[in-house]
């Protein structure tokens, strides 16, 4: 007999704490915060696309609008990198010349010593590795980028609460001036 009892008040709990969830949305019970199950996206895969290529994990997002920041800061430090690569190595072109006691391209130009094609030389060089600091830092903002947004992903968008720019007027020189205006409808 108490088998039975057993039993059946494990059958019943069972019943008592089961629950039953709406598909599509549901709200976090500690936070109270609505949730999308359907538009979450995984933050690994969006990091392994903008790492593969920049810009890549934001398409996966759907963040169109990043792609051409990513591609043009990537892109404007690739630039830079290649033309400070290149001054570096027309100045040290021209101190191994300078060296050798051999004609290069600013012999003959006036106050341009041998020390000051080598400090040109560091010069070009500092800025190189600037260059390549800042557009690897670039590359790991879009992976990062990506991966945040990823995760944010799963909060749903409120309707009702906007974000916009507004053109406001001083009170005292009557000129207009730029603004920001946090708007909350209910």
């Amino acid at each position: 007999m108490r088998k039975i009892l057993l039993f059946l008040f494990l059958i019943t709990t069972l019943f008592v704490f089961s629950q039953q969830r709406e598909e599509g949305t549901f709200f976090n019970k500690e936070k109270k915060i609505p949730v999308l199950d359907s538009i979450s996206r995984n933050p690994t895969q969006a990091a392994l696309y903008s790492a593969i290529l920049p810009g890549l994990g934001q398409y996966y997002n759907k963040k169109y609008w990043k792609i051409p920041v990513v591609w043009g800061l990537i892109g404007t430090g690739i630039g830079f990198i290649s033309f400070f690569s290149n001054e570096y190595n027309k100045y040290k072109t021209a101190y191994i010349a300078e060296l050798n006691g051999q004609e290069h391209e600013f012999s003959g130009v006036q106050n341009l010593t041998l020390e000051a094609l080598a400090r040109a030389q560091d010069d070009q060089r500092r800025y190189r590795d600037y260059a390549i600091f800042l557009t690897a830092l670039a590359y790991v903002m879009n992976i990062l980028d990506a991966t945040v947004d990823a995760h944010l992903s799963v909060f749903e968008k409120d309707k009702d609460l906007s974000f916009e720019p507004i053109l406001l007027q001083d009170k005292i020189t009557q000129s207009p001036k730029m603004g920001i205006a946090l708007t909350f409808t209910f």
